[in-house]
């Protein structure tokens, strides 16, 4: 069980740090401290042609990835669309071991271009990430592998910016967060508004987002609130 568990993996909390990007500047300059690291990320967020920077994570992702700039971080990403993720990702980390994406099929071919340019560094996975079988038997097989260091090829960093429906983000943390995520990692799901939407609302691409009024149980957002009071049972004594 997800929960029986949360207690035993270490949970990464981002370090608070404001900075304003002066230049366009995204040379890699790995002796850089904190700060600066912080303003380059923040400036090659901003200058690619992702859609990040339209939803603010220009100012977030900085804060939580600029310690690891330069180590040989291993990745995940749901949700390519174009691939311009896949490039900013390459270029934010130069000292990337591994960055791995999940898309459905239909847009496989989107992205295909940019991955390519990648190298065999890039792999990308074309599947439905609400589909169990899938990320068990291909997403983590492959992310693993087969050898007896295992842990080691664990990832540190996912970032769940697929379809945005409760169903497949869900599914997507159970079979992911466990399994594949380095203690200490950053787990991130974009959009949790849609677990304020119901219907085929804006942002679930025509899908049924399964959300509704605050409080309604079985949204992501309901889910999130568990692992709090799982989390710090201690001092309420009660069970979630």
């Amino acid at each position: 069980d997800v929960r029986d568990n949360l207690l035993e993996s270490q949970l990464h909390s981002g370090l608070s740090l404001e900075s304003d990007v002066t230049r366009p500047d995204l040379e890699v300059f790995c002796d850089k401290d904190y700060a600066a690291a912080t303003v380059d990320l923040r400036a090659a967020i901003r200058h690619s042609e992702s859609d990040k920077k339209l939803h603010g994570f220009d100012d977030v992702y900085p804060k939580l990835f600029a310690g690891m700039r330069c180590a040989g971080v291993r990745m995940l990403e749901i949700g390519l669309k174009n691939g311009f993720s896949l490039e900013l990702w390459s270029r934010s980390f130069p000292n990337f071991d591994h960055i791995y994406g999940v898309d459905k099929g239909e847009t496989h071919s989107a992205h295909l271009s940019v991955s390519e340019t990648l190298g065999d560094k890039v792999t990308i996975f074309s599947g439905d990430q609400a589909d169990q079988h899938f990320l068990e038997t291909v997403v983590q097989r492959e992310v693993l592998g087969t050898s007896a260091d295992s842990g080691g090829r664990k990832l540190d960093i996912i970032i769940d910016d697929g379809g945005h429906t409760v169903i497949q983000q869900l599914t997507s943390f159970v079979h992911m967060f466990i399994p594949l995520l380095k203690g200490g990692g950053v787990y991130i799901i974009e959009d949790l508004q849609t677990s304020y939407y119901s219907g085929t609302g804006f942002g679930c691409y025509g899908q049924e987002c399964g959300g509704g009024v605050p409080g309604k149980e079985g949204t992501a957002i309901d889910f999130i609130k568990d692992i709090v009071d799982f989390m710090n049972a201690d001092y309420h004594g009660g069970k979630v």
